[in-house]
């Protein structure tokens, strides 16, 4: 009952971008497709969204995605079809605040930390620290590299050894496939709009976050990060610029994005009061 009711959710409240107007609904037609067994993509027959610009916060504007019905059904089964895997995998992040929250309750399917608690986040956590850093990566969401999905999930090597959608070690391949065949076959970019396309974003966050550690870039330092916004607070500006620059070599160097469209820029380093 409980993934069956996440996939009416992303298809009836969370198809669309949430900054459409009231009166654009997807009630009726993701009734329709939660009704659907099976998969409805195949690498043979691709698709297209279709793409509109609208603004954003902070009065900047982004291009957002009415995705295909059949990637819009395809996205909701897989991530209702593997929702424990998908949160396994959110738990080993221990910075994130951003892994998407199912509620019935809710206008939309899932919801990740807003603005505020995000603020109040960085003031409980970084403020003890004399340092801290900001960084993002540009274009997050238009510049995943599709393969790397089943990278971040099953690792490099093991999901290349095997990249068959219907794998049954490596599930996440579905994924790669859905989103590939959801805009004519591009391996470049995951839509932006569709509450699902949270769970992908965290996917690629939760590796990268994992990686991060991994290579040593939490030592002597506390970290938050917000989908693809990254604070990084420390007591010594050598170790804020370690930290940032190893964060940045993890975001650049390892599985975001293929090499031409990498993209990751150190947005301002402040003080905070003690």
């Amino acid at each position: 009952m409980a993934l069956m009711a996440l996939k009416h959710d992303l298809l009836e409240k969370g198809y669309l971008p949430e900054n459409l107007p009231p009166t654009f609904v997807t009630t009726a037609i993701g009734a329709n497709l939660a009704a659907r067994n099976g998969w409805l993509t195949n690498g043979k027959h691709p698709v297209r969204s279709s793409p509109f610009n609208a603004s954003k916060r902070g009065m900047t504007r982004r291009e957002f995605s009415f995705v295909h019905p059949s990637t819009a059904h395809d996205l909701a089964r897989f991530v209702a079809d593997r929702e424990a895997e998908l949160m396994q995998h959110f738990a080993l992040s221990d910075f994130s605040l951003s892994k998407p929250v199912h509620n019935t309750d809710m206008d939309r399917a899932v919801t990740i930390a807003s603005h505020s608690e995000v603020e109040s986040a960085r003031l409980a956590r970084l403020a003890r620290y004399r340092f801290v850093a900001r960084t993002d990566i540009s274009r997050f969401y238009h510049t995943i590299y599709t393969h790397s999905i089943p990278w971040a999930l099953h690792g490099r090597a093991a999901a290349k050894a095997d990249r068959s959608p219907a794998s049954a070690n490596y599930y996440a391949n579905r994924l790669d496939l859905i989103v590939r065949a959801g805009q004519d076959g591009q391996t470049v970019g995951v839509p932006v709009g569709p509450d699902a396309s949270r769970y992908v974003a965290e996917v690629i966050g939760t590796a990268i976050d994992q990686e991060f550690v991994r290579r040593g870039g939490d030592q002597n330092c506390d970290l938050i990060r917000h989908v693809d916004d990254v604070w990084i607070g420390a007591d010594l500006p050598s170790l804020v610029h370690i930290s940032t620059g190893q964060k940045d070599w993890n975001i650049l160097q390892h599985i975001t994005m293929p090499p031409s469209n990498r993209a990751c820029s150190v947005l301002c380093r402040s003080a905070l009061p003690c």
